[in-house]
């Protein structure tokens, strides 16, 4: 296995978290790609719901970030999980700062990611 020319992937990492088991971090990486509940197009309208002020959503949304992140992290997919840890911080207001954008760079980042992660 290689690194990543972006780095958006720490391959070092994921591994020492599964024991370097390399079978069962493709098995993670193929549960990530083919993980349909969720969706970076339903975050972003679930975080411009929290905006619009249509529902309860928030808890949702912060919800539905903190499990894409929890699953990134655990594959060293880093810079995806430490953005969508910002942007789940701001949606419980433990921080200041622009949902919608960070919203955006969340998914951004999540396609990218997920490319990088086709790879290995």
């Amino acid at each position: 296995m290689k690194n990543t020319e972006l780095n958006l992937i720490d391959i070092q990492i994921a591994l020492e978290r599964v024991d370097n088991d390399i079978s069962l971090y493709k098995i993670l990486i193929n549960a990530f790609l083919e993980d349909s509940s969720f969706s970076p197009e339903t975050m972003v309208k679930l975080v411009a719901d929290t905006i619009n002020g249509n529902g309860d959503t928030t808890e949702i949304a912060s919800k539905y970030v903190h499990h894409m992140k929890g699953a990134a992290a655990q594959l060293g997919a880093n810079i995806l999980a430490d953005k969508a840890q910002t942007l789940e911080n701001v949606l419980r207001g433990k921080e200041q700062g622009d949902s919608k954008k960070l919203a955006e760079e969340v998914q951004l980042l999540y396609h990218n990611t997920c490319n990088e992660l086709r790879k290995i």
